[in-house]
Order: C-alpha cells, then sequence, then structure tokens
C-alpha cells in the first residue's frame, strides 16, 4: 500500500522520468555508433594509405632502377666513338669525300647500338656528320651551340641532357663527348636515344607514373595528357633560361589541374588532379604520390596510386563496425526485451486470472440482466444452464430444463430444423417457434454459437429473442404495402394521362418554334429588301451614268463606221462592253444580297465578308464623301459562321453607321478586326452624334429605332443581335469618348485545319 501511495502521489515526475530516459539511451547509443564509425573509418584509411605507401614506394624504386639501367647503358659509347682517330682527322680536314665516309660509318654506328641519332659537332656547334644525313631532318649544317651538352663537352667534360628536338621535336636524352686534338677540343660527338625506348610500359589502371625536372614540368609520363604540363607555376627567371637552352623547343607549358590536399609523409603527399575534359573540383581524381629523386638524370620520379580503393576499403570497414555495432546492439535490445517479456508475462498471468475470475462473475451478471433469453447446452445438446428471460420466456424454471435436450423446447415439427441449427452453429440468425410451458407458441429469433473446447467436445449457447411484436409490425407493414401498391398503380394510370397530354404540348411548342424561325426568316429578307430599296437611288446614280456613256459611245460608233473609221468605231464598242460588265457587277452585287441564307454553318474568313459588305456601299461612301477608316490583321481570322447572315448584320451595321454620319460635318466609318485571346472582335465605329445612354439597353429590343419620321423599322439591330447570337457570339453597343458610337461584334475563333 505504501508503494502505491508513493507511486500515486508525483505521477507527474515518473511520466517525466519514463519519457526522458529512453531519449537519454538513444542519444548515447548515437554518439557511441557515430564515434566508432569515426574511428574505423580514420584506422582504415591510415593503414590503406601505409600500405599503399610501401606498394607505390617499393614500384618506384624498381622503376628508378630500371631507367638509370636503360641510361647508363648508352653512357659509355658518345666516349668510345670519340676516340677514334677518324673523327680527329675528319675534323682537321673535311672534305665531301671523308664526310660521306663518316656519315656512314657514324649510320652503321648508329644501327648496331640502335639509339636515334649519332652526330659530330665542330667547335663552333656545326654539324660537320650525322647518322641521319639522308634523312629530310637531317642535323648537317644546323648548329647546337646553344645546347648545354655541347657547352658542357667543349670544355672538355662528358654532357648530358634531355629535351625536345628542336629539329624532330621528339623527347630525346643527349650524351656528349669531346673530341681532342691532342689537349685541345676540336669537337664533340652526340649520341642521342629516344625517351620513347626509355618509357616503362605501364600496366596497372589503378597508378600513374611520371618523371620531372627540376622546374616540375613533366617529360616522362604514363598519361600522356600530362606530358610537357608543370606540376606548378614556373617562375618568370626559370622559364628564361628554359627557353635560352631551348630544352622544349618553343612548347608552351600549361599547368595542370594539381592540387596538394594532404601531406602523408616526406615522400608523399595525397593530391587531386582534375580532367582536362571535367574542370569541376568535386570530380577531381585523387591520388597517393610517392616521389625519389634522380640525381645522375637531373630527375624526379613520381608514382601516383589511386585512392579509390582506400574510400572502397573505408566504406566497407565503417559499413561493417556499423553492421556489428547494430547486431551487438539488437541482441542487447533483444535480451532486455526478453527479460521484459517474461516479467511482462508472470505479471500477465496473475492479472488474467484475476481479470477471468471477474469476467466470469460480470458475465453470469450480464446472462442474468439481459433481456435476450440464454440457454446454454453441451456437446449433445442437454441444457446446462437458462437465464431468468429464457425463464420467462418458456415458463420453466432452470432445474425442470436441466438436462432436458434443447429441442423440447420447439414444437415436433420444427425439432428436426432446431436440431441442423445446433449441428451448424453459425452466427446467422434464424426464425422459430418456442413451445411455451403452457403449450402456447411465440415466434423467436435464435442464434446458436460455440462457446468454448474442451476435451469433451464443444459447448453452445443459444441467443433467443421473443419477436411477436415485430411478426405484428410486419403484419401491418405487409398491409401498408398492399395498400401502398394499390395506390401506385391508380397513380401510374394519371401520369401515364398526363404523358399523353406533356407530349401533345411538346408537339405544339415545336411546330410554334419552327413558325417562328420562319418568320424570323421573313423579318431578315424583309429588312434586306428595305435596305436594297434605301440604297436604290445611289445604285440608280451607278446605273444611269453606264447608260447615258453607252449611248454616247454607240451614236459615235455609228458616226465613225460612216466615215469608214472601223478603229475608232472598235474602241468605243470595247468601252461600251466594260461598262456593261460594270453595271453586271452591281446588279450581281444585289442579286447576292438579296438571296436566303442555306442556314448552314461553315468556315468564314471575316476579312472577306467586311469587303462584301462594303462593295454594296463603295457608291453611297464616295458620293456623300465618307471617310472609311480600316483596321485589319495581317493573319486572315475565321469564324464559324453562315456567310449569307454575318454579311447581312455587317451590310445592316454600316448601313446604320451612314445614316448616323449623314449631314455631320465629319463623316468617319471606323471598320476595325482584331483577336483578343479566342475572340474575334469586329468593330463598326461612326462619328456620328452617339447614342443616348437611355437608349443604349433598348438598342436590340424589336420594333425599337432612334430615326425620326418613321424612317426605320427598328427590326435592324434586333434581328443581327438574334443571328450573332445563333453563332455563339455577342454584339455590343457603346459611346466613343471622342464622339460617336461603336457596335462591336465578339465571335469565337475557329481553328483552321
Amino acid at each position: 500500500m505504501a508503494d502505491t501511495l508513493l507511486s500515486t502521489q508525483h505521477p507527474k515526475a515518473n511520466i517525466e522520468e519514463h519519457n526522458s530516459t529512453p531519449w537519454f539511451y538513444i542519444t548515447t547509443g548515437v554518439l557511441l555508433f557515430v564515434f566508432l564509425v569515426w574511428q574505423a573509418a580514420m584506422w582504415t584509411e591510415r593503414y590503406e594509405l601505409q600500405q599503399l605507401y610501401k606498394q607505390a614506394n617499393n614500384d618506384l624504386t624498381l622503376n628508378i632502377v630500371s631507367l638509370r639501367g636503360k641510361l647508363d647503358k648508352y653512357e659509355y659509347l658518345p666516349e668510345l666513338l670519340a676516340t677514334r682517330a677518324e673523327l680527329e682527322q675528319f675534323l682537321q680536314e673535311i672534305t665531301p669525300e671523308s664526310g660521306l665516309k663518316l656519315n656512314s660509318l657514324l649510320k652503321s654506328y648508329q644501327t648496331i647500338s640502335n639509339v636515334s641519332d649519332i652526330y659530330l659537332l665542330n667547335a663552333e656547334g656545326n654539324t660537320v656528320a650525322a647518322s641521319n644525313w639522308q634523312s629530310p631532318r637531317s642535323f648537317i649544317g644546323k648548329n647546337f651551340s646553344f645546347r648545354p651538352y655541347f657547352q658542357d663537352a667543349i670544355k672538355g667534360q662528358k654532357g648530358r641532357f634531355y629535351g625536345l628536338g628542336t629539329t624532330s621535336g621528339e623527347r630525346g636524352y643527349y650524351y656528349s663527348y669531346p673530341v681532342f686534338n691532342g689537349a685541345a677540343v676540336q669537337g664533340v660527338l652526340v649520341v642521342k636515344i629516344l625517351i620513347d625506348d626509355l618509357e616503362i610500359p605501364w600496366q596497372d589502371q589503378n597508378s600513374e607514373f611520371m618523371v620531372t625536372d627540376p622546374n616540375s614540368i613533366i617529360f616522362i609520363s604514363s598519361n600522356s595528357d600530362w606530358l610537357l604540363k608543370s606540376l606548378l607555376p614556373i617562375p618568370t627567371e626559370d622559364l628564361s633560361a628554359i627557353q635560352r637552352s631551348r630544352r622544349y623547343a618553343d612548347e608552351q607549358h600549361a599547368t595542370l589541374p594539381y592540387l596538394v590536399e594532404q601531406e602523408v609523409s616526406e615522400e608523399a603527399l595525397l593530391v587531386s588532379i582534375t580532367s582536362e575534359l571535367d574542370k569541376q573540383p568535386l570530380r577531381a581524381t585523387r591520388y597517393l604520390q610517392v616521389s625519389l629523386p634522380m640525381p645522375d638524370a637531373g630527375w624526379r620520379l613520381h608514382i601516383l596510386k589511386n585512392v579509390r580503393g582506400v574510400r572502397t576499403e573505408i566504406l566497407k570497414n565503417s559499413l561493417l563496425t556499423a553492421g556489428i555495432y547494430l547486431v551487438v546492439v539488437l541482441l542487447s535490445m533483444y535480451s532486455i526485451q526478453r527479460q521484459r517479456i517474461q516479467r511482462e508475462r508472470l505479471r500477465h498471468d496473475r492479472e488474467t486470472k484475476k481479470t477471468l475470475e471477474a469476467n466470469e462473475a460480470r458475465i453470469r451478471s450480464i446472462l442474468d440482466n439481459t433481456k435476450a433469453g440464454i440457454v446454454t447446452m453441451d456437446s449433445f445438446g442437454r441444457i446446462d444452464y437458462i437465464n431468468p428471460s429464457a425463464e420467462r420466456l418458456f415458463g420453466y424454471p432452470l432445474p425442470e430444463l436441466r438436462g432436458q435436450h434443447f429441442t423440447e423446447l420447439m414444437p415436433p415439427e420444427q425439432r428436426a430444423q432446431g436440431s441442423k441449427a445446433l449441428h451448424l452453429a453459425s452466427a446467422t440468425p434464424i426464425e422459430i417457434s418456442g413451445l411455451r410451458k403452457n403449450q402456447r407458441l411465440v415466434p423467436l429469433e435464435m442464434i446458436i454459437s460455440v462457446m468454448n473446447a474442451d476435451p469433451k467436445g464443444y459447448h453452445y449457447m443459444a441467443t433467443l429473442h421473443d419477436i411477436t411484436e415485430r411478426k405484428q409490425h410486419e403484419q401491418a407493414l405487409q398491409q401498408a404495402y398492399d395498400e401502398l401498391e394499390h395506390r401506385v398503380i391508380e397513380r401510374t394510370q394519371d401520369l401515364t394521362q398526363a404523358n399523353t397530354l406533356l407530349k401533345q404540348e411538346i408537339e405544339q411548342h415545336r411546330h410554334t418554334t419552327e413558325t417562328l424561325q420562319k418568320t424570323q426568316n421573313e423579318l431578315i429578307q424583309a429588312a434586306k429588301l428595305a435596305l436594297l430599296g434605301q440604297m436604290s437611288a445611289s445604285i440608280n446614280h451607278e446605273l444611269n451614268q453606264p447608260l447615258a456613256a453607252i449611248r454616247a459611245y454607240a451614236e459615235n460608233g455609228v458616226t465613225f463606221l460612216q466615215r469608214d473609221n472601223p478603229e475608232m468605231a472598235q474602241a468605243n464598242l470595247e468601252e461600251i462592253v466594260e461598262l456593261t460588265e460594270r453595271m453586271a457587277s452591281i446588279s450581281a452585287q444585289l442579286k447576292m444580297f438579296a438571296r436566303k441564307s442555306e442556314g448552314q454553318l461553315s468556315l468564314v474568313s471575316v476579312s472577306a465578308s467586311v469587303d462584301y459588305a462594303l462593295r454594296l456601299f463603295r457608291p453611297q461612301i464616295e458620293k456623300e464623301q465618307v471617310q472609311l477608316q480600316r483596321q485589319t490583321p495581317e493573319q486572315e481570322l475565321f469564324v464559324n459562321a453562315d456567310p449569307v447572315r454575318l454579311e447581312q448584320v455587317l451590310v445592316n451595321l454600316i448601313s446604320n453607321a451612314l445614316h448616323a454620319v449623314a449631314g455631320r460635318p465629319k463623316r468617319t466609318i471606323g471598320l476595325t478586326i482584331e483577336q483578343v485571346e479566342q475572340q474575334v472582335l469586329l468593330s463598326v465605329s461612326d462619328s456620328g452624334a452617339g447614342i443616348a445612354d437611355e437608349h443604349l439597353g433598348q438598342l436590340f429590343n424589336p420594333f425599337f429605332t432612334t430615326r425620326e419620321g418613321g424612317k426605320g423599322l427598328g427590326l435592324g439591330l434586333s434581328i443581327s443581335y438574334r443571328i450573332i447570337h445563333d453563332f455563339g457570339g455577342t454584339i455590343t453597343a457603346f459611346n466613343r469618348p471622342e464622339g460617336g458610337a461603336t457596335l462591336r461584334i465578339s465571335l469565337p475563333l475557329a481553328e483552321v485545319i
């Protein structure tokens, strides 16, 4: 009890302590994990770099021995050849015959010794004999006094030199020795070998080999892209000395993208080199560079081992350390969890036992107090318990039913059904009749389920509900359903009659719509004819002028024929033909305007429709001196419309504009076609008096007109509004700030395939 009180006095403190403890362990574990992986990576890096250094040092030592052996192989040759008497005699007296003989001799020496070239220089440094005298790149006549190997030999010393040949451009190593005449030096013999013959075939893909001179210029390399590049920037004074000796001819020495990242030891560096094709530092190749000097040749040899394998080993060992750590942690957690589960299992068993005892008592109380009848049976269907609700349902006390078969509570004709339900023990409810003690039947809903299993077999429980009240409700519902079905039949007959009347009204409405459409078409045609009447005066004027001209030309033609002048008569007849064609064109336009629409929508050019409408009013525009301002886009715009009806709308708008500017001092009509998003806007503007604000809302109403004296029927704009609406567009009217009014048509832009 004391422990319980202590645990309940400070629940918040216990919860906080319980919540903080796991985070402490998690943080400690993560930190330990990071530390161990970091230590494993550091140890692996040190170990692998040490092993890589040992391997690189061994390889580099072998390469130095091999390279020194190849260089020493030819060191004796110039001294041996310089002591021959032929050279001394030749230098004392140079003739063509002796030069040819000496060139052939040097050629044979070059072939036997397998060197690149052998040549002889006089005291001034001019080449007087050479093994390549017959080659296009012959040294004969070339002066090499600027070469250090000549300057050393002319002083009576052995000479060594490496660099690019000024004639061949090849990398070479030069040996020189003085040719004596007594104690005086009268010439220099030079032997040249190619560096290509000295280079070691390099087969290791994970390492590179290179040789640098004292100026850090790469002279020999297993990577051809690095040749003649400098590891470090060359100072100006050193660069001048290189140029004076022409060691590398005219070659420019770019700096290799070379970076020292870490100094591992005196001879080993951790470096990175970026490829010429990839300047990104993150993609540089990292190497362990081991270097050793080669003093006799004046070189420094380097071997670069790719550390990609080191990174791989670091990753492997880090993953291995992480895996071992995780396994240890998981095993520890498993052991701790196993002990905790065992403690929890013991505690759970004790609590389960108490809970089962409490549940049995609670279940017994529930069964005794539930409203449903509960009957429990053994595996043979014999009753061992019924609750008080079942006692009241059947009228039997428990002692009288204990040991009786469950089917005894059913009428004889339903006992087989009860035995089957007991055998199936399904959770599906079934309806059955119960037999009360007074032999009265009661309707029941029964569910039989398996309680538990023991070595003796299954125990069953039957749950019984009295459904007498539900049956009564079902009968009442059935009566209501029968009555409702009768009413539905009656109502269906009424709806059938109403449907017939509705179909008749729809047919009448369709007939009315067709009549309205015909009436609208007739109104459109009437409006066109009215407009034709208004245009007749100007058209009559246009026709009268050609008729008068035709008569004059005809009379002139007769006169010319009488005067025997057929050429002038023919000219007058041709003028008559041209005038008749003009009259036919005017009448054709009137005919086209008077034609009826077919009612079909098609692809229509807006500019072409405007052109057609303007042709009808061209005489009137010229006669009344109306200024026409037209703005059309460069690209032709198309809409889906009936071409005849669209032209009729445009004729109506232009006619209204002409009426608006009639008698005005400034007579201007504007026609604008533009595209705004997916709409085509066609505006007809005038410089008239504009539209009164109170009339703007009534402008498109039928029979509304602003003209005086009944000159207009008030149908033009109403019909135009209806036509544009049928095309899926709109037509609006507004006054312009500078004076006059604008009527704007907006139609959807059609896609031209």
